[in-house]
């Protein structure tokens, strides 16, 4: 067996072992109330940072309990969140053609203005990533007039970061890109988000049963749910689903 096969084996086992756990599919483990525009993971895998359609924008989770939140007011449709190490938020209002960066406790720190509406973003390294929708454009928010990657204009984006390479989704297609260089179309309808771990990307696809596509391993293995429409990984791989039409977070065990 080459080893790129034992890698996909592995990724399928993990992910069907959950999806056919005895009971069925897991249980919601939070009901935020409010369609759920993003979601991720804290370092210690201990919380998970929720970004809300209605205030309040910001929910944090521990163990199924909401256990603090900020209003984010400043932003009144929020597109996307990125969490910065140590403490703090990027999130993108497509509204004001801007990305407001946010303490730890919610407070506005600082205002980036683009030209274009960013919906997805996303932290590579010092950079940070995002996607201006109106104009299928993959830019770096600190050097806004150099573009990364051109993709095509889309409605709803999303997108991910990977050593040094991303993954964007744009109305249901799917891109593999590295910064100069054509972007790969792994997928042409039905994408509904993009996230990264340890190990590389994952795309999660809709159909009668939500599936997750793992690249570059190329694993593609349902998760026994329906309907799902955002997804989150923590770093050692345990996985986060937006789930009862956008309101729900669950956990695959």
């Amino acid at each position: 067996m080459r080893p790129g096969q034992a890698r996909s084996l592995w990724f399928a086992s993990l992910l069907l072992s959950a999806a056919l756990a005895p009971g069925g599919p897991p249980a919601p483990i939070f009901e935020a109330g409010s369609p759920i525009v993003d979601v991720c993971w804290s370092p210690d895998e201990e919380r998970l940072f929720l970004l809300c359609a209605n205030l309040p924008h910001l929910v944090i989770v521990s163990e199924g309990e909401m256990t603090g939140s900020a209003d984010l007011m400043e932003v009144p449709v929020p597109g996307g969140m990125a969490r910065i190490p140590g403490g703090g938020y990027y999130v993108s209002d497509p509204v004001g053609d801007r990305i407001l960066r946010y303490d730890s406790e919610g407070g506005l720190l600082e205002e980036i203005p683009l030209d274009g509406r960013p919906t997805a973003i996303a932290l590579q390294g010092i950079g940070l990533w995002c996607l201006l929708a109106d104009q299928g454009m993959v830019v770096d928010a600190e050097l806004p007039d150099f573009g990364l990657v051109d993709l095509e204009p889309c409605r709803i984006g999303r997108l991910a970061c990977w050593r040094g390479s991303g993954l964007a989704c744009c109305d249901g297609a799917a891109w593999l890109f590295s910064p100069g260089e054509p972007p790969e179309k792994v997928h042409s309808g039905g994408a509904v988000d993009a996230a990264s771990w340890a190990r590389g990307f994952v795309l999660l696809l809709e159909g009668e049963e939500s599936q997750l596509l793992f690249l570059p391993q190329d694993s593609l293995v349902g998760t026994g749910i329906s309907g799902l429409s955002g997804v989150a990984v923590s770093p050692s791989g345990r996985i986060a689903a937006v789930c009862g039409a956008g309101n729900s977070l669950t956990v695959l065990p």
